[in-house]
């Protein structure tokens, strides 16, 4: 594991018929900024649903500030800590100038 604060490692999932994640892996480092981007279907908010804890991972890992995460306490995880890789406004873009 390196200084990543946030990685996502192999991460796969599938839904009846479909393979939405095939070992998709994210990095992010302290005062990173990234955007997931791609084609319709490509995986971008199933891999971020994985992430929220709204769907269950099918294989891989999640690391928290080098530490494995096991799914099933994301959330706690979550609440025993503010997240180091989200110190920004978390509010949806609005028109330009309302921020």
């Amino acid at each position: 594991m390196n200084d990543a604060c946030l990685q996502l490692d192999r991460i796969s999932k599938h839904f009846p018929g479909s393979l939405a994640l095939n070992e998709a892996t994210l990095t992010v480092h302290a005062g990173e900024i990234h955007a997931l981007m791609g084609a319709n279907g490509a995986g971008k908010s199933t891999l971020m649903n994985v992430l929220g804890g709204l769907v269950p991972k099918d294989s891989g890992q999640i690391y928290l500030d080098g530490r494995s995460i096991d799914q099933r306490l994301f959330d706690a995880a979550q609440r025993q800590r503010q997240s180091s890789c989200n110190r920004g406004d978390t509010r949806e873009p609005g028109p330009l100038g309302s921020h």
